[in-house]
């Protein structure tokens, strides 16, 4: 990098959200739309974004641990030996892991198939405790479904881990339904969902609408995009035009702060029940 090189550092919309929202608003084009595209940057915070090219409004609901590290013991970023994807047969797990390599843990694709493979299959009730169905040992004082093992190599899930992630589904399910009924609109309105974060890649979108991660839309309305952040980055490396345009769609963010939303705590709850303890909100 030329040491005169300029800087630009993408600005901040609000409390809980950083440049990395501004960077994928500009990746996924939403600031240029005609119709409400939706952005959901799945982290740390369940992050959503909804707009046009006249007006964004920016959310972040912070209820939840990230799906990776943060909601299992044994969770991992998507690298190699991660587990992203998981099939339950009978009492059998089938995994892929990440390069095909002996599994070390299960990122955040891996943790969602894996909960809805087990409400699936009848091994954990709506409310994520598991039932008579499961087959589960006491490790650490605690009843465990062991997903993976292999000599020293262990992977299981709890019903304390199965409670964090429904805790980030709810709180990123939640984030999305107040801020679109907000706005007067519904579901059917947004044209595109975009999906970043720990969700972007490699997650089948079956099995987020079985838990109720997502809203019942038809898939071809649903993009996984990866990275956003990373590719908003690339495209303003390659068109100093658009340091422009971020200051403009700068200028149309409205941010709203859902850790004090009244209406956001009310509904919370009933999005931690998989799929939804009120079907009818998801579609």
């Amino acid at each position: 990098i030329n040491p005169e090189a300029p800087v630009f550092v993408f600005p901040n919309a609000g409390s809980y959200v950083g440049g990395d929202i501004i960077s994928g608003i500009v990746a996924t084009g939403i600031y240029n739309s005609e119709a409400p595209r939706v952005l959901l940057d799945i982290g740390t915070n369940g992050e959503v974004v909804i707009g046009t090219k006249e007006w964004i409004f920016v959310g972040s609901g912070a209820a939840g641990p990230a799906l990776e590290a943060g909601v299992l013991r044994a969770g991992m970023a998507a690298k190699e030996g991660a587990i992203y994807r998981v099939d339950l047969e009978g009492d059998k797990f089938h995994l892929k892991t990440i390069g095909d390599a002996t599994a070390v843990g299960i990122c955040g694709s891996g943790v969602i198939d894996l909960v809805a493979e087990l409400y699936r299959e009848g091994w954990i009730d709506p409310y994520g405790r598991f039932t008579e169905k499961a087959i589960t040992r006491e490790i650490d004082g605690q009843r465990a479904v062991v997903v993976y093992e292999d000599g020293n190599q262990r992977i299981t899930i709890t019903e304390v881990e199965i409670e964090n992630f429904l805790r980030s589904k709810a709180g990123m399910f939640t984030t999305l339904y107040v801020m679109v009924t907000d706005l007067g609109l519904s579901f059917s309105d947004i044209e595109e969902f975009y999906i970043a974060g720990a969700m972007g890649t490699g997650v089948r979108l079956n099995q987020a609408k079985l838990l109720g991660m997502l809203p019942e839309v038809p898939d071809e309305r649903v993009k996984p995009v990866g990275n956003s952040a990373l590719k908003g980055a690339e495209e303003l490396l390659l068109n100093r035009d658009l340091i422009d345009e971020i200051e403009r769609l700068y200028g149309i963010i409205t941010y709203k702060e859902m850790n004090t939303d009244t209406r956001f705590m009310g509904l919370f709850r009933s999005a931690m029940v998989i799929p939804h303890a009120e079907p009818s909100m998801l579609r």
